[in-house]
């Protein structure tokens, strides 16, 4: 292992024994972790308990229920993903009512259609980060919403350019030796948004360091569209070659590169073929 791998690997092992921490002495006064800054639109968030990095389970925004993968590491770099204590809902059951199943897609193989959180569907768990973990001042989140019908997965918050930064996303960690997504095309989402463009990012075997990415723009609104974005149309600023779907390892929902709000959902994730 190289001197700047070990580096990292000791960095990570202290931010998230700084979590850990925090996890620890939130449950003992009876709420969850939540390090980092308060997300945007965060007034039907209980407030802060005496700056203690702490908050309620239960929580509501925008009349939705909520499952929280709040957890924009800004001190900790790191991203937490999964909070204790709250009740999941069983989806599998009315996928097709909601029209987040799709039997005439025996074809795809289905990442994600929040069917059985907190897992994803393929396996893993989504986490949160943000441009603070580089020194960024983007103010966000990520959590599970019902959202006109669906379950899906949302990105929301503040993405601001200052200090060198401007994103936000949600991510899951994918297994290329499993995954074999070189037998499909490329990946579909079903989308809903407040009219902003947002960005698939692929991270690869190859993508060292880890913002070394390739990058597919897409288009919402406020209706559910699904979008087909092809392996061949993802390009990268970093790196020559194209896209090899052999060595995808993690899918990032991104707002990225320019200051907005940003308010993404997503129901379904698949490969096509």
């Amino acid at each position: 292992m190289s001197g700047l791998a070990l580096k990292q690997g000791r960095l990570e092992a202290r931010a998230q024994a700084k979590v850990n921490h925090k996890h620890a002495r939130c449950e003992r006064s009876g709420t969850s972790a939540l390090p980092g800054p308060l997300p945007v639109a965060a007034s039907r968030l209980n407030p802060w308990l005496n700056n203690s990095f702490c908050r309620i389970d239960a929580m509501t925004l925008n009349r939705r229920k909520t499952l929280s993968l709040l957890g924009a590491g800004a001190s900790a770099g790191v991203a937490a993903a999964a909070v204790g204590g709250l009740a999941w809902p069983t989806m599998a059951a009315a996928a097709d009512e909601l029209g987040t199943g799709d039997s005439s897609m025996s074809d795809a193989l289905i990442i994600d259609d929040f069917t059985q959180l907190p897992d994803s569907t393929i396996g893993g768990r989504w986490s949160y980060t943000s441009d603070r973990v580089m020194g960024g001042v983007s103010n966000g989140g990520g959590g599970y919403d019902e959202v006109d019908g669906r379950m899906a997965i949302r990105l929301f918050g503040q993405v601001s350019t200052a200090n060198n930064g401007g994103f936000i996303q949600v991510s899951l960690r994918l297994d290329p030796r499993t995954l074999n997504a070189d037998r499909y095309q490329g990946i579909e989402i079903d989308v809903l948004g407040n009219g902003e463009d947002y960005n698939v990012h692929l991270t690869t075997t190859r993508s060292f360091p880890p913002w070394r990415f390739y990058k597919h723009s897409f288009e919402t609104s406020g209706e559910w569209v699904r979008h087909r974005l092809a392996w061949n149309d993802f390009t990268s600023d970093s790196f020559r070659r194209a896209l090899d779907p052999r060595t995808i390892n993690r899918l990032n929902l991104t707002a990225y590169a320019r200051d907005f709000e940003a308010d993404l959902s997503v129901s379904r994730i698949a490969l096509f073929a």
